[in-house]
């Protein structure tokens, strides 16, 4: 409910870095957050250390591939249970067009 509240004012945002490392996301709350990565502006993003797993990753990458912006200076996944089709969504990713500087 929270999140629907706040999708309407973050589209005016021009948040450029969200952190939420050690936050305890998973693979389902990744996938809500995509709908908010999707609106915003960011140069940084940081999911380290949670429990994104594959389908996770999968979630924000796609939200990213949808965005307005092309690019990412930063994307920290590191400590998240993630396996090869992590790298896969990422690959796939980057093959759009879409940079990211330091991942």
């Amino acid at each position: 409910v929270l999140l629907t509240e706040l999708l309407p004012l973050l589209r005016k945002s021009s948040i450029a870095e969200l952190v939420l490392s050690q936050c305890d996301i998973t693979a389902k709350g990744a996938e809500r957050l995509s709908e908010l990565i999707e609106l915003l502006p960011l140069d940084v993003l940081d999911l380290s250390s949670n429990r994104l797993e594959t389908r996770g990753v999968a979630a924000i990458a796609t939200a990213l591939g949808r965005g307005t912006k092309r690019s990412l200076e930063q994307l920290k996944l590191s400590d998240n249970l993630l396996g090869p089709g992590a790298a896969k969504a990422i690959s796939e990713l980057l093959s759009q067009g879409f940079s990211i500087g330091l991942l």
